[in-house]
């Protein structure tokens, strides 16, 4: 819980007393590889802070095939935004994508640590900001830019997904098939 309790100090100082809520709310648990935390038609109900390991939220197209749309490695949170903050039926698939740790924090815990501190209802809209400006780069990044802009940004902001994604499920975050970004990769390693 240590790497946790680093990254909640380092997004805002909570008191001592902010800190022994979370002793009380938060659960350390393992999850195996390609297990689901979340399926279509499930209510988030859990944030999941990754201390090791990673994930991948994802769901289906027309055709069925996979759509990733957020990847989530170690010290960030494995969640459905909008299915944990509303309580209404998630469209995604959250799955571990390696043996990974895990620490969980119910909803209804976190919502009764905002109404007991400031510094949890601070720590939880400065977090709520952070999630929304991830979702809107990717929103913007899919409507205003070329496939071969998308993979040069990726380049430069998350280097990470290269070295630890596969260029399939890579492929479907960016919106590319699999064989025309391995064309792109090619021209741009020759310019």
């Amino acid at each position: 819980m240590d790497a946790f309790k680093a990254f909640l100090q380092s997004v805002t100082v909570l008191s001592l007393e902010d800190m022994a809520l979370l002793d009380k709310m938060a659960e350390n648990m393992h999850v195996g590889r390609k297990s689901c935390l979340l399926q279509p038609g499930q209510v988030c109900t859990t944030i999941y802070f990754v201390r090791r390991g990673q994930f991948r939220l994802y769901d289906l197209d027309s055709n069925g095939n996979q759509v990733n749309r957020r990847f989530t490695f170690e010290h960030q949170f494995a969640v459905d935004f909008q299915s944990f903050i509303t309580q209404s039926p998630s469209r995604y698939y959250l799955q571990a994508m390696k043996d990974s740790e895990v620490t969980a924090i119910k909803q209804e815990k976190l919502q009764e640590a905002y109404e007991r501190s400031k510094g949890w209802e601070r720590l939880g809209r400065l977090l709520a900001e952070r999630a929304y400006l991830q979702v809107n780069e990717k929103l913007e990044l899919m409507q205003f830019h070329t496939p071969e802009e998308r993979y040069g940004y990726i380049l430069k902001t998350r280097p990470e997904l290269l070295e630890r994604v596969s260029l399939a499920h890579l492929s479907s975050y960016l919106g590319i098939r699999p064989e025309s970004l391995s064309r792109l990769r090619k021209r741009m390693v020759r310019k």
